[in-house]
């Protein structure tokens, strides 16, 4: 899971073993709740990563785009 500083003290701390243990879709056949919310909170926690480095990573897949 890609979490910055992620550490037993932060609270952005997931267990992984728990959280694959997490069934994908309830018992109603919809996503499961639990495992969206911690999705969702690793999508805010990487964001400011991948703004803070656009220009690179923008950069590289553009140069894959140019070789086709």
């Amino acid at each position: 899971m890609i979490i910055p500083d992620a550490s037993e003290s932060n609270p952005q701390f997931i267990d992984r073993r728990a959280f694959l243990k997490l069934s994908i879709l309830d018992t109603r056949g919809y996503a499961n709740e639990e495992r969206r919310r911690i999705l969702a909170q690793q999508a805010e926690a990487a964001l400011p990563y991948y703004e803070e480095n656009k220009a690179e990573w923008e950069e590289w897949i553009n140069f894959d785009l140019a070789l086709c």
